[in-house]
């Protein structure tokens, strides 16, 4: 099934998951190279606004994935930005994970060389607070000023996670010019994070295949088969949420001196299908 959001409603951008460019050992699957003699992936995918690379994958795929390959398919398919490199960071491990943010910086600071044409988003991880504090201002030293957190993991690991990923997210705030929320596509986990500056979503994709509808803000289990129609519907119900959270920031105070308001064409979803009807 190939879905283009940019059809159902007027999204500034997309992203384009590793997942589907690496094969698990870390190799470039056939669709690489299709991009590629298509003239990279706007062409491609016959797309004006802005598309990221994003590395945000398994980790049995990712930690396979040379610095290398990473910066082939930046600059071969003529991203226009790319998240930096993920790497596997875990609640309460600390030691591991400040092994995994150094090299993460290691990997980072080669792609701002290696990729000159293409403008780089930070993935801000860590173990605890205090590390997704320091991994923040360390991008912020690297004049990487737009950063994105990854939340879907937290959401599905119970309400103490849920909350550990809220304040994660303001301390990444803190530092940041602009902050994406990667994972958010419900009314609850929107509104938890409504000082976010925009959101990263392909739960109107993903729950359609599931026979999910957005509903008034809440998913609802149907038994049809979804259709792209569906899927657009969740996508402008999602529209609708963030309209909601607009007009809710503009009737309340600021909670802190850094909150924005959430413009609605800030959302980011994934074109899924790249190869074609499947």
């Amino acid at each position: 099934m190939t879905h283009k959001p940019w059809e159902a409603a007027p999204i500034p951008g997309v992203i384009i998951k590793g997942d589907e460019l690496f094969n698990m050992d870390g190799t470039l699957r056939p669709v690489f190279y299709k991009i590629l003699a298509a003239g990279g992936i706007h062409k491609y995918l016959e797309f004006d606004g802005i598309v990221i690379f994003s590395p945000i994958m398994p980790d049995t795929k990712l930690l396979h994935i040379t610095k290398e390959g990473y910066a082939e398919v930046v600059n071969k398919l003529k991203f226009d930005y790319y998240i930096t490199p993920d790497r596997p960071t875990y609640l309460g491990q600390i030691n591991r994970s400040a092994h995994q943010i150094v090299k993460i910086m290691e990997l980072t600071r080669y792609l701002l060389s290696a990729c000159p044409d293409s403008l780089p988003i930070g993935l801000v991880k860590g173990g605890n607070i205090f590390q997704i504090r320091d991994h923040a201002s360390q991008f912020k030293k690297l004049g990487i000023t737009v950063m994105v957190l990854h939340v879907g993991d937290f959401f599905r690991r119970g309400s103490k996670n849920r909350r550990t990923c809220v304040a994660f997210a303001r301390e990444i705030g803190k530092e940041a010019d602009l902050l994406f929320i990667y994972g958010a596509g419900s009314r609850r986990s929107i509104n938890k994070f409504r000082y976010a500056d925009g959101f990263v979503t392909q739960s109107h994709f993903v729950n359609g295949l599931r026979r999910q509808r957005l509903v008034d803000g809440s998913w609802r289990q149907y038994h049809k088969k979804a259709t792209i129609v569906d899927i657009r519907a969740n996508l402008k119900e999602i529209f609708k949420l963030v309209e909601q959270l607009e007009r809710d920031i503009r009737s309340t105070p600021k909670v802190t001196s850094w909150i924005t308001e959430v413009d609605k064409e800030k959302i980011l979803t994934t074109p899924v299908g790249l190869e074609g009807e499947k």
